[in-house]
């Protein structure tokens, strides 16, 4: 564990080996780019700008090797959690309308003395 807990082996490995100057074992995957030395930078999986000291896995369950800026991660969940709302709302919104035609709640023009 150490400095890099949280830190995918693949990601640790490729930054240790760019400070030690040593090639790359493995082939650049998707999120790795080069900066302009020519050497292997890891890119955030959201913005793909590439990612500094600190960087956080795109799953809360680490098992991902993606990895994000922290502003990135927030804004992220910050959408998740307004799809996560809007679902519910649509949701409530559904049974409300259902519970209003079973029990006929509400108003019709209909009913409206002329």
């Amino acid at each position: 564990e150490g400095a890099h807990a949280g830190v995918p082996e693949r990601v640790a490995r490729a930054q240790l080996q760019r400070d030690l100057g040593e090639p790359e074992a493995e082939a650049p995957e998707e999120d790795d780019a080069a900066d302009s030395d020519g050497e292997a930078v890891v890119a955030c999986c959201h913005c793909r700008l590439p990612l500094g000291q600190i960087a956080y896995a795109e799953d809360d369950d680490r098992t991902s090797t993606a990895m994000m800026h922290g502003e990135c991660k927030a804004e992220r969940l910050l959408r998740d959690m307004r799809q996560q709302e809007d679902e519910r709302r649509q949701k409530e919104a559904e049974v409300k309308r259902a519970r209003r035609e079973e029990f006929d709640i509400g108003w019709k023009p209909a009913a409206i003395p002329q």
